[in-house]
């Protein structure tokens, strides 16, 4: 099946570059700017996406369907992000040091994967509910298992880094290393929950590469 490998690749090369934009856009300004520069990243994921499922579509409606896939990747990762910013935001309430703890990423980043898939499914409409259901899923499991890892990952590189770094509102060079190693590490895992998610998607749905959708 050509497109689920294309999937991973694009996916994972369009992901890590938005987020090299996003995190550079957002070096000096407030941490919640993360979210809104976000768009974009999600805006060339999408795109880049779309170009594998292209095939998989019909003819008269690709253009309409390219459009409602970027615009909702575009929609569904910023209120993600700001959903995931809420969540730690209310729980800092309760527990300041509760964003350390190895289950809050696992958490957090499933219900942004869950909105997020959610929203690029609706592409289609809800016609198909278990492939509604299950592209949520696989998104809500690939962000959740990504943002795991990228956390960890990012944060030990950030410790073994800058040792004694002291805390700031404000988004620092320092601070973008940290979320860029960890995006870095994050979204290819993503992208492989998802390929394989779209593998099942395109074998149950029966829709060969340029035949029926030609």
């Amino acid at each position: 099946m050509v497109g689920s490998p294309l999937w991973f690749v694009a996916t994972s090369v369009s992901g890590v570059v938005g987020w090299a934009v996003a995190v550079l856009v957002s070096i000096f300004l407030f941490p919640p700017a993360l979210a809104g520069v976000m768009t974009i990243a999600c805006i060339c994921v999408g795109t880049a996406q779309w170009f594998v499922l292209w095939p998989y579509t019909w003819n008269s409606n690709r253009l309409w369907a390219m459009a409602r896939w970027v615009a909702l990747s575009a929609v569904g990762g910023t209120i993600a992000w700001w959903t995931i910013i809420l969540i730690g935001n209310l729980a800092a309430i309760v527990n300041e040091k509760i964003h350390l703890h190895p289950l809050y990423a696992l958490f957090v980043f499933f219900v942004g994967g869950g909105i997020f898939g959610l929203a690029q499914w609706l592409t289609w409409g809800v016609g198909q509910v278990w492939s509604l259901a299950w592209w949520a899923l696989v998104n809500a499991f690939g962000w959740s298992a990504g943002g795991f890892v990228g956390v960890q990952v990012g944060r030990a590189v950030f410790t073994s880094l800058f040792p004694n770094h002291l805390e700031s509102i404000m988004l620092g060079w320092e601070e973008g290393v940290h979320f860029f190693v960890a995006g870095a590490v994050a979204i290819p895992i993503y992208a492989l929950f998802t390929a394989v998610g779209l593998l099942v998607v395109l074998w149950k749905l029966d829709l060969p590469r340029g035949k029926e959708r030609t």
